[in-house]
């Protein structure tokens, strides 16, 4: 015991193996008769008679005050009137994911130590800076794996006449139970630099790190061959840039840069001054002039091209048919890029953490959504949800996603994965493609869907401000879309459908 009166609460390592969920266990969840059995058991040992007591009462009323919090690592609980603090360990093969589960403990194991000590009928506050553990112990209502929790707790308290609440309180002032966690450990610079090299790794999105390699090798090439200092100057990144456009699009020598920039700034700090010096802006531009090609883009998809899709494929009973139409008219109208909704061709850029899963989905008469993990302009995996309407001008496409997701359910269950195809994997680029062919040339592609969403919002007078936060885009690309049609630009100035007519 030091001067806080810190000590081991032994129990604490043993209370997170017992009350650990059944369900982390692998163990089949409580039943509802075993609930309904615990309520019978306390009506029937019940005195009868009982005098009403408010549960809302003000804190400066309470007889023991205590502060709670937990991390993966630990928890820990402290009494300021009595200089005492606990701590303990969570078990060692604990998954961060069920941080929520060892917030709600730590509550839990604060109330069950007080039961030993605390006066009968004693008012009791506890504060956390969890909010679902503050929820939980204040409904009395939680999710299936906190019931045992809650149950334990409202014994305690009948048991012990205890009048309990659980109070929030923000992070950064609930410093001492925080500082009862176990403390971290010193780590060896080497490790320091592993984990730091693990971070740039994932920087960037899995999806742009093989171009971007490959944009690194061609200038390490390029500067070896040419018997040049490897340091990124304005005049090397001026001299790359001059022998690049020679070889490939201007246009692509651009984006090479931009790799370039990301894969060696760790090394060269000062490389983005040098990619925004003038001489290189300069040189680009001039090479865009002397050898650069018009943008070829694919089509946009239009309103008339799902109808055709749709009139193909609606009385189909295969699952992938259904499967393909619920993705194209989800990837138009919810302005999905293709890789949102299926696995790049190329397994070592699949980025687990981007697939939609079945448990997000909520459908309801007017709608249905679904949560977005991750996406490219998601720098720190937050995700999106996307809401897509029934109505959509002359389509529906909530009619097409329930029948995907009827047809889903059957065949996979509780497969976690939104999307599947009928031999239970999770759809690749490929797929989708080779089904888009069917119906369309080469000249629409996988963000033909974007494209055509985009373009259909600003043919009936959609704001670009919305269109860009519907799309998640984080600049303004989405123009490219809408520049050059009249008729969209129409649409964009009066605010109204570019198919009505001006008066």
């Amino acid at each position: 015991m030091d001067q806080l009166g810190l000590k081991h609460l032994p129990t604490a390592t043993s209370l997170s193996q017992q009350f650990l969920p059944q369900n982390l266990r692998r163990a089949q969840p409580l039943q509802k008769h075993q609930n309904l059995s615990w309520a019978i058991n306390h009506i029937d040992n019940s005195t009868g008679v009982h005098i009403l007591k408010a549960r809302e009462w003000h804190p400066s009323l309470a007889d023991i005050t205590g502060y709670c919090d937990a991390c993966p690592q630990g928890m820990g609980f402290w009494f300021p009137s009595s200089r005492e603090g606990f701590y303990s360990p969570t078990p060692a093969d604990s998954h961060s994911s069920i941080i929520f589960y060892f917030e709600a403990l730590c509550v839990f194991s604060a109330l069950h130590h007080l039961a030993q000590s605390a006066p009968y009928g004693s008012k009791i506050v506890l504060y956390t800076d969890n909010m679902n553990t503050v929820a939980i112990f204040n409904s009395l209502a939680c999710l299936p794996q906190f019931n045992h929790l809650l149950k334990g707790a409202v014994d305690i308290l009948l048991v012990n006449d205890l009048q309990l609440r659980v109070l929030h309180v923000p992070g950064e002032n609930n410093i001492i139970a925080d500082a009862l966690q176990p403390h971290r450990p010193i780590w060896s610079k080497q490790k320091l630099i592993h984990e730091r090299a693990l971070a740039l790794g994932e920087a960037i999105d899995m999806s742009m790190s093989k171009s971007y390699g490959s944009a690194l090798n061609s200038y390490l090439s390029f500067v070896h061959s040419h018997n040049i200092p490897v340091e990124p100057t304005a005049d090397t990144l001026s001299l790359y840039a001059t022998y690049m456009s020679h070889f490939i699009n201007p246009r692509s020598v651009n984006c090479y840069l931009s790799g370039i920039c990301q894969q060696l700034e760790p090394h060269f700090p000062n490389i983005r001054d040098a990619r925004s010096a003038t001489v290189v802006k300069r040189t680009l531009i001039g090479c865009k002039r002397l050898r650069g090609s018009a943008t070829k883009r694919k089509l946009p998809l239009t309103l008339v091209d799902l109808q055709r899709v749709i009139d193909t494929l609606d009385s189909s009973f295969l699952h992938n048919d259904k499967l393909f139409l619920a993705m194209l008219l989800t990837g138009f109208f919810g302005l999905l890029r293709l890789g949102e909704l299926a696995l790049p061709d190329d397994e070592s850029i699949r980025d687990w953490r981007k697939v939609a899963k079945r448990g997000s989905v909520s459908l309801t008469m007017e709608h249905y959504e679904f949560l977005l993990p991750a996406h490219k302009a998601d720098r720190f995996f937050e995700g999106n949800k996307v809401v897509i309407q029934a109505r959509q001008y002359q389509h529906n496409p909530l009619i097409h996603f329930k029948s995907y997701i009827l047809s889903r359910d059957h065949l996979h269950g509780d497969a976690p994965p939104l999307w599947l195809r009928e031999n239970g994997l999770i759809p690749t680029r490929s797929f989708f493609i080779n089904r888009l062919r069917r119906f369309f040339g080469r000249s629409i592609a996988g963000q033909s869907m974007r494209a055509g969403g985009a373009t259909s919002l600003a043919e009936h007078g959609v704001p670009p401000s919305w269109i860009q936060a519907m799309g998640r885009w984080s600049s303004d690309a989405f123009h490219i879309y809408i520049r050059k049609n009249p008729a969209i630009i129409q649409g964009l100035l009066y605010g109204r459908s570019a198919n009505s007519t001006m008066s």
